[in-house]
């Protein structure tokens, strides 16, 4: 076992492991090369089984592994046990942590100054009524906003680095959730910069033709989508079933292109119809007629079907059941067009996206729980893995670990295999306050006191000084540590999920192409039989011919005796007479 981990541990001259070599002739198989992904897939199996080290170059060999590779890897059980141990570690619990409290740090506070920025650029009446100026942005807002941009500026460049220590900088670069970081940071700093500095604002407000005011809501809204975009990316490692819903969402939204391409063709097909039964009608003569005036006169002759974006806009909100049926009874052509796109679009269409929806949501769902969520868990893991092995984190890591962790009781509630526990052996494991929280816990368990005795009613002191006391401050320091002062059993019991193990029926796809494999094998089992079977009767014919002819030239010889032996006695029946 030992020899199998030096070799698959072993890297050639350029730094590559085994894995790594793997991971560049697999991405050149195609789909139709099904003889040769299996072959792929049988050495993954191999190399894994083999209990390779589980270092920063494992994990980003694992992600450069293509879709159908990494797949089988990330629901191999030493895989999601090296898994779950580095994410219960502590110095991943507190980046985990800390994510999560920045990110609602910045969601908190860029909605409050930009809250603020917007009411100095249009006063609300409030301000106007009582003759007040708003009040000026708060400075501590924008410090918080520019504290929560630097932490994640901190953790990519050292990201960066260190993957760039190991030569895989392409790695981060085309990486979809760093470019999502990058474009959060940057919109961070951004916005934070125009605050401060008043850009983006028009120097009079009473100045109608300034577009700046109105470009500052606009990209502030458009960018609190990125941010909350943080969200998801954060949850979908943490959680199971929010990773398998979003991925979900996006595979579904993946398998609706050709659907939502129809779509579109019939919506802007009916507005442009719609437009044109109603071109030159009393509703669109009056409503082009007050275009010039002031929004309140135009919104009393507003009708949709005057020019081509508001039909489309409509048409779109029909979709949706916002109908107004008496839009078309001053046409009876608009009229059979409302009739024959309530049932083409709302009725059937409709009707077929939720069909559509349903179908490939489940096939996520039911198939690829477990395939979705460790993947997202091998990227977070990855990421962090790299972050603490980099040149001069692993150091300062080590010294941290040193101080805080105390004995070295091997005992675990998450099971990790011998050999790969050896290879942390450097790394003294973090046991800070495994034995206190144990004790804590082992007051709860049933000690069968009689309630008559001193021994009960000290238990029940206890029970109560540590459930009411002693656990929550605890559990509320750790919090406040972001995790780093939590026993290992808290992190565990929070982040370290079940190892479901897979067997070649786990997924639908998987079993019809098990038993579709164990079809084609009898098959050609029976296509072998039935040639050797047929082989061996054509031997048997074969000896039967040979036998016929054998018999045949000796019934010939025999015959031919007999004749002899005739003659001769018919010439010596002949002489005798």
């Amino acid at each position: 076992m030992s020899e199998n981990r030096e070799i698959v541990n072993s890297a050639d001259k350029d730094g590559q492991l085994p894995l790594h070599l793997l991971s560049t002739q697999a991405n050149r198989l195609g789909p139709e090369q099904k003889n040769e992904r299996n072959n792929a897939t049988k050495c993954l199996d191999l190399y894994l089984n083999a209990a390779p080290r589980a270092t920063a170059d494992f994990f980003t060999a694992l992600q450069s592994l293509p879709g159908f590779l990494r797949q089988q890897a990330v629901v191999t059980p030493l895989v999601q046990d090296v898994l779950n141990y580095k994410i219960s570690k502590r110095f991943p619990t507190m980046i985990l942590i800390l994510d999560f409290y920045f990110i609602v740090l910045i969601i908190v506070f860029f909605r409050l100054a930009v809250s603020q920025a917007v009411n100095l650029r249009f006063p609300n009446e409030y301000y106007e009524i009582h003759k007040q100026n708003p009040p000026p942005l708060t400075w501590w807002y924008l410090l918080f906003l520019y504290l929560g941009g630097l932490y994640f500026l901190l953790r990519e460049i050292i990201q960066m680095i260190s993957l760039a220590s190991l030569g895989l900088f392409k790695t981060w670069l085309f990486d979809g959730v760093n470019a999502l970081d990058v474009s959060c940071i940057f919109i961070v700093f951004f916005w934070a910069i125009v605050m401060q500095t008043d850009s983006m604002m028009c120097p009079d407000a009473s100045d109608e033709q300034c577009i700046y005011d109105d470009q500052f809501r606009s990209g502030t809204a458009v960018s609190t989508i990125f941010i909350w975009l943080l969200v998801l990316s954060f949850l979908k490692s943490t959680l199971i079933d929010f990773a398998v819903f979003v991925n979900g969402l996006f595979y579904v939204v993946q398998r609706l292109v050709a659907f939502l391409l129809a779509l579109v063709v019939i919506l802007v097909g009916f507005a442009q119809m719609f437009v044109t039964v109603f071109q030159g009608s009393p509703q669109c003569v009056e409503f082009l007629s007050r275009a010039s005036q002031d929004y309140d006169s135009r919104m009393e002759a507003y009708f949709p079907f005057c020019d081509f974006w508001n039909a489309l806009l409509k048409v779109y909100t029909m979709l949706l059941g916002e109908v107004d049926e008496t839009l078309f009874v001053s046409s009876p052509a608009a009229t059979w067009l409302f009739v024959a796109f309530m049932f083409l679009v709302v009725i059937l269409l409709a009707n077929v996206l939720i069909a559509i929806v349903t179908d490939r949501y489940v096939v996520i769902k039911n198939q690829r729980a477990q395939i979705v969520f460790w993947s997202n868990r091998l990227d977070y893991v990855a990421e962090i893995d790299l972050i603490s092995s980099g040149p001069w984190i692993t150091k300062v890591i080590g010294v941290l670990q040193c101080k805080c962790c105390i004995g070295e009781s091997r005992e675990a509630s998450v099971s990790i295999p011998q050999d790969i526990e050896d290879d942390y052996a450097a790394n003294l494991k973090d046991t800070f306050g495994q034995g206190s929280w144990k004790n804590l816990i082992a007051l709860y368990e049933d000690q069968d006191l009689s309630a008559t005795s001193l021994e009960f009613y000290c238990y029940l002191i206890f029970r109560l000084a540590a459930g009411l006391f002693l656990i929550p401050v605890w559990l509320i320091i750790g919090l406040v540590s972001a995790g780093f002062l939590w026993p290992p059993q808290v992190r565990e019991w929070l982040f370290v999920q079940r190892i479901a193990k897979r067997s070649k029926g786990d997924t639908l796809q998987e079993q019809r192409l098990y038993q579709m494999n164990e079809l084609k094998a009898e098959v050609k089992k029976l296509q072998e039989e039935i040639k050797e079977e047929m082989t061996t009767d054509r031997k048997e014919v074969d000896g039967m011919k040979t036998q016929l002819t054998q018999m045949k030239s000796e019934m010939t010889t025999e015959m031919k005796q007999i004749k002899e032996i005739m003659t001769m006695l018919y010439d010596l029946q002949s002489s005798n007479i």
